[in-house]
């Protein structure tokens, strides 16, 4: 990715569990807003309803075997203080409200320029 180029990253949650469930997406930086990068889901999808967060977290509710379709975006800064390229990683982590059920997914970007 290039440096102030925003970028959208899609990806699915799943939920196979029997019942429905409430659960609690969050976006784990590693310290990326630190040094400049905007992270936030944009949306979720379940079924043709979609659903604006524009946030870094997101709650919802799915139903026994649902999947949500979400949209992430990623901005990383104008500038870079070191020489690149360099890798930058970051996660999604998803969890039921109780906390029983957890999954993550780790994300690393190449910064190029």
């Amino acid at each position: 990715m290039s440096l102030g180029v925003s970028v959208t990253i899609p990806f699915i949650l799943n939920h196979s569990a029997p019942v429905p469930d409430t659960i609690v997406a969050t976006i784990q930086d590693s310290n990326l807003l630190s040094v400049g990068f905007t992270l936030f889901f944009l949306d979720y999808r379940v079924g043709t309803q979609t659903t604006v967060v524009n946030n870094t977290t997101a709650t919802l509710t799915l139903n026994a075997s649902a999947a949500a379709f979400f949209r992430l975006e990623v901005t990383p800064p104008l500038t870079w203080p070191v020489s690149l390229p360099r890798d930058v990683r970051f996660r999604v982590h998803a969890t039921t409200i109780d906390e029983n059920v957890v999954a993550d997914l780790d994300v690393t970007l190449h910064v190029t320029s």
